[in-house]
């Protein structure tokens, strides 16, 4: 270390802040019991101390520059004067209250590649080596109890820019199973026009691995087709946006109340979503004209005044209503059309 030109400070203390003033100051101590760390601490300079500029200034005017002298200093006089966010940091310091400490989490990044000896144009051969840099990817998850949702491959040609193809599964996953099938899914759909020499996986995004809890007593395979999977395969094969998936909005006009989005945008399902008791699920496009005359109105109306904000405001009286056929319809009565009447839904 001496000889490339850094210093090395080996500070020990009961307290973490104690052992960065240490090392700050360039002491190389030792020290295993709390009582002397009082004593040591008051050898250094308040210039050594994390003291703002000011509160150090005025210290200097009242004559303290050394920490024994801050020390010896009234509790109540210091926190009148420089406040309760001083005096707890000098007990932390000294270990009379706990410092709280972030714990240190590391930034996990998995890279690894592999060179072919000639260029390479069959995506079988590919696909094999790819499977070996999954299962290297998989023993490293689980090392590391992680898991993801997107691999990023570098493919690297001789003769075209470097082509970046990413799988990404609906969920964090770490099976290898799964992933083989995303990967021969995604690769299939897309095109090789040149020979490659080099392939590499990248992968920066981890999530924590939760583990799926299956019923012991329950005499089973296990089965990857899940709808889960199955949506994910779909999506390496078609692409993320042929997979849509209905949401729910917060606009009370039927007309608006779902929208669709696509499905690897979906990251939050509305799980506890209730929807109206009276509206029925099955809406049509457009309203329908109806006759009032061959319907039974229901007692339950249910009136939305919505939208005045934009060029779509409604003002309509809700009802189910049957037919002659005993159907069950959902009728809204248009108030800025003279109360005429129109069919929106059925309920099956």
């Amino acid at each position: 270390m001496q000889k490339k030109g850094y210093l090395c400070t080996t500070a020990v203390s009961p307290t973490p802040l104690a052992s960065f003033l240490f090392s700050k100051a360039s002491r190389n101590v030792v020290i295993e019991d709390k009582k002397i760390l009082r004593s040591e601490l008051g050898k250094l300079d308040l210039q050594d101390f994390l003291i703002d500029r000011k509160n150090l200034t005025r210290l200097h005017n009242i004559g303290v520059r050394k920490g024994y002298e801050l020390f010896r200093l009234p509790p109540a006089s210091l926190a009148r004067r420089f406040g309760r966010g001083f005096c707890c940091y000098l007990n932390e310091l000294l270990g009379i209250t706990l410092e709280p400490i972030t714990p240190i989490r590391p930034r996990y990044s998995f890279y690894e590649f592999y060179e072919f000896l000639k260029d390479q144009e069959k995506l079988e051969v590919i696909l094999i080596h790819i499977h070996i840099l999954l299962k290297t990817l998989i023993r490293f998850l689980i090392q590391r109890d992680l898991s993801t949702r997107e691999l990023k491959f570098f493919i690297y040609s001789s003769s075209q820019k470097t082509k970046v193809i990413e799988v990404a599964s609906n969920t964090p996953c770490r099976n290898e199973h799964i992933w083989k099938n995303l990967i021969t899914e995604k690769f299939y759909a897309t095109l090789f026009n040149s020979s490659t020499y080099k392939i590499a996986l990248h992968v920066d995004q981890f999530d924590p691995y939760l583990p799926k809890n299956e019923n012991i007593l329950r005499n089973n395979q296990k089965s990857y087709l899940t709808w889960q999977i199955a949506l994910g395969q779909l999506a390496a094969r078609l692409g993320e946006e042929s997979i849509l998936t209905l949401d729910a909005t917060e606009d009370y006009r039927p007309e608006y109340s779902h929208i669709k989005q696509i499905y690897s945008n979906k990251k939050y399902f509305k799980k506890n979503f209730l929807a109206h008791p009276y509206r029925p699920a099955w809406l049509l496009e457009k309203p329908r004209p109806t006759s009032i005359k061959y319907l039974q109105k229901s007692s339950n109306v249910e009136r939305i005044e919505d939208g005045w904000w934009d060029r779509d405001p409604i003002r309509r009286d809700y009802f189910i209503a049957k037919n002659k056929n005993n159907s069950l319809l959902w009728i809204f009565a248009d108030l800025k059309k003279h109360g005429r009447h129109f069919i929106h839904g059925y309920f099956a």
